[in-house]
């Protein structure tokens, strides 16, 4: 559904006027005319986003077993971003760098991958079911959220080789002062990888608001390749790569025998051309140095 010019808000990622674009549900979101960027507005407060977490409520968040598992699967470039991963977990394992944090470690997956290459593992989960993969598996999961790291204990003093936030940056109330705490927990030449739902993609410009991926109000936010550059940007933050991959299916009824296949190589094609409506992303930290010079020349 679309409204008058006159209907407006603030981008969530750089300020500029955004204007709403669709409505589902009772829900609207707003289109940055200035990046791209796709949000969900009013944007639910942090308490709300907390309790939702706590209670499981699906409207947030589902399936955790779910964020890790599609990118395992070989048969799309996901198996191209985990073999990159795969590369910084031996990499760090021979420089003797490997300390690492998972932020929405979900039940624990990825976090049991890195002990295989003997790094040193922490996550952080709000939802019980983090608690639930601590006590299984021994692992070591704490249930805050990213706005409550700078005030623990647990994190003072302490710096990372390695965070991964794997479907997380779309969840969350303020990406901005999001990854600002979380940059300040990476270590100067460590890497951040991140996974979200992307709007410049052709799951969202085909189907708009049926794409599988709006998911309200649990997911707030989807970054057009401008907006998600504009937000590395601020925190000096270094894109090494990004990986698409057609994560929603291209055709109709795509999970019915012959049209499942067509439509696996539809999304492999869609993949490789960039169009896939999730992005997977590898940064690096700058030296102190080369964050100097970059502040110097952000407003």
């Amino acid at each position: 559904m679309r409204r008058g010019r006159e209907d407006t808000s603030p981008c969530a990622i750089c300020n500029a006027a955004s204007y709403q674009c669709i409505e589902k549900d009772g829900y609207r979101l707003y289109r940055c005319g200035e990046c791209g960027h796709l949000f969900l507005y009013p944007i639910p407060a942090l308490d709300e986003l907390r309790e939702g977490y706590a209670a499981e409520n699906t409207d947030f968040v589902r399936n955790p077993e779910s964020t890790f598992e599609h990118l395992e699967k070989s048969e799309t470039t996901c198996a191209r971003a985990m073999e990159r991963l795969d590369r910084v977990f031996r990499q760090g394992e021979a420089a003797g760098s490997r300390e690492f944090l998972d932020i929405g470690a979900g039940a624990g997956k990825l976090m049991r991958r890195a002990q295989g290459f003997g790094w040193s593992v922490r996550g952080i989960e709000p939802g019980p079911w983090g608690q639930e993969a601590a006590e299984r598996h021994h692992l070591e999961i704490l249930p805050i959220m990213i706005e409550d790291m700078p005030s623990s204990d647990l994190f003072r003093g302490k710096g990372y080789d390695l965070i991964t936030m794997i479907d997380v940056l779309e969840h969350l109330q303020d990406p901005v002062r999001a990854m600002g705490i979380v940059t300040r927990f990476l270590n100067p030449g460590g890497s951040l990888v991140l996974q979200f739902p992307c709007c410049d993609s052709l799951g969202f410009w085909s189907r708009r608001r049926r794409w599988p991926l709006i998911l309200l109000p649990g997911h707030i936010h989807y970054f057009s390749r401008k907006s998600f550059e504009f937000l590395a940007g601020r925190q000096c933050l270094s894109i090494d790569e990004a990986i698409t991959n057609a994560h929603t299916p291209v055709l109709p009824r795509a999970y019915i025998g012959p049209i499942g296949r067509v439509d696996r190589i539809l999304k492999h094609l869609v993949s490789q051309v960039g169009l896939g409506d999730m992005r997977i992303v590898f940064l690096s930290r700058n030296s102190p140095q080369e964050v100097d010079v970059q502040l110097q020349g952000m407003p």
